[in-house]
């Protein structure tokens, strides 16, 4: 085996990894007892330096180098060489079908990376936030126009102004002076809809829908005093979102609540202190259920919420001391949820849930002994299968591969 990063080093060593995988690139083998044989890892791709992070793209991977360079690569399917896309500075922004739309920070255009090169897309200044869904379209805000959201799948004539959120503002606008909406802090899609938080000046964040077809902008929330933590699309339509509750004299909030809006009705899933249960992470669906990640140190906790059902659940309670990654990306592969955690301090392994309690657990010890493997930067395979990168202490840190 080659190592992905550094060998011989602890899990404080290593830097983020945000990557996609080929199912062509994987081990088909089935599961085995041991750990080494249950995930095969694989090779740094080959003529790159430094720290690459994978994308893919359709049946196609990418490799981008950050700054200074901030190269961007295509790679052989089989063999992970790699060969140079352009020499302009590129920063990779969200897959649109088989193209990769990234950011151009020569011209701060926007381009598709293909497997002839890049193609300039007509959108000028684009940054995130940006969403997938809807067939694999991205969406995404454009600040330097003023306050749209756009839609591309990686081709001129699939690139279009979906809404414009302030029609008088052609230029970059101060918020609560002279724009209609402050930019979309988070976005999403949802079948025919764009979700996205929003505030309007003089008033609180809301949630917002947007109709790709029409156009047409609805606030769908009213939240009045709260602010907006977290937006996630669900798999039956609709979103779940996380908001808070300050107090007047209070730096922190007093509760947060996660809500669900479905079916055009809003529902307070549940209420948690912040004083007892510290901090709400993130939302994951799972199939018909929503999980809740709860940080409550020493011990966080998974919540779920059925359609249907009065209130949250929790499910379980689990030790994760590691550090956090800047972004979400524990995936949903097979009905499971696939995330770090440990029975206690300092051995975090990979562990998986259906949304029960019995259905919790570890899938394997990948760093035997009392140390643990600190599993991170995860991807959701087609085939049900998960690619992650762990640590083991004859190895470092490499990328692995579990069917669960």
């Amino acid at each position: 085996m080659r190592h992905l990063r550094c060998p011989g080093k602890g899990p404080s060593f290593r830097g983020s990894l945000a990557f996609g995988i080929l199912t062509a690139c994987l081990a088909s083998s089935p599961a085995a007892a041991e750990p080494v044989e249950v995930f095969p890892a694989f090779a740094t791709p080959a003529g790159l330096t430094g720290e690459p992070k994978l994308y893919a793209a359709g049946d196609r991977l990418f490799a981008h180098v950050g700054a200074p360079a901030n190269r961007l690569y295509r790679l052989d399917p089989q063999t992970l060489a790699a060969v140079p896309l352009s020499e302009t500075p590129l920063r990779p922004l969200v897959p649109a079908g088989d193209r990769l739309l990234v950011k151009n920070l020569a011209d701060q255009g926007l381009a598709a990376a293909g497997e002839n090169g890049l193609l300039a897309l007509p959108v000028q200044e684009p940054n995130p936030p940006v969403a997938t869904g809807g067939g694999g379209l991205a969406f995404f805000a454009d600040y330097r126009l003023g306050q749209q959201i756009w839609e591309s799948d990686g081709t001129v004539a699939g690139t279009r102004l979906m809404v414009d959120l302030d029609p008088t503002s052609r230029h970059f606008c101060q918020p609560d002076l002279f724009c209609t909406f402050d930019l979309p802090s988070r976005i999403v899609a949802s079948g025919n809809l764009i979700y996205f938080s929003g505030r309007r000046p003089g008033e609180q964040p809301n949630i917002f829908s947007i109709d790709r077809v029409t156009g047409e902008t609805n606030q769908i929330s009213d939240l009045e005093s709260k602010e907006i933590f977290d937006l996630t699309a669900l798999p039956g339509g609709g979103v779940a979102y996380l908001a808070a509750e300050f107090g007047p004299f209070f730096p922190f909030p007093l509760f947060f609540e996660a809500w669900v809006y479905q079916d055009g009705e809003n529902r307070l899933v549940k209420s948690f202190d912040a004083l007892s249960e510290s901090n709400l992470d993130y939302f994951y669906p799972i199939g018909d259920k929503l999980v809740i990640l709860v940080r409550d140190p020493p011990q966080d906790q998974l919540w779920v919420y059925e359609k249907g059902d009065a209130t949250a659940k929790k499910i379980a309670s689990f030790h994760y001391d590691g550090e956090r990654p800047d972004e979400r990306n524990w995936p949903v592969a097979g009905g499971l949820l696939y995330f770090p955690a440990a029975n206690g301090p300092y051995d975090v392994e990979l562990w998986a849930t259906d949304g029960t309690t019995e259905g919790t657990r570890r899938v394997a010890d990948v760093n035997p002994g009392p140390v643990g493997s600190f599993p991170h930067d995860f991807l959701a395979l087609p085939d049900g299968r998960v690619v992650f990168s762990a640590f083991d202490r004859f190895h470092g840190d490499e990328l692995f591969v579990t069917d669960g």
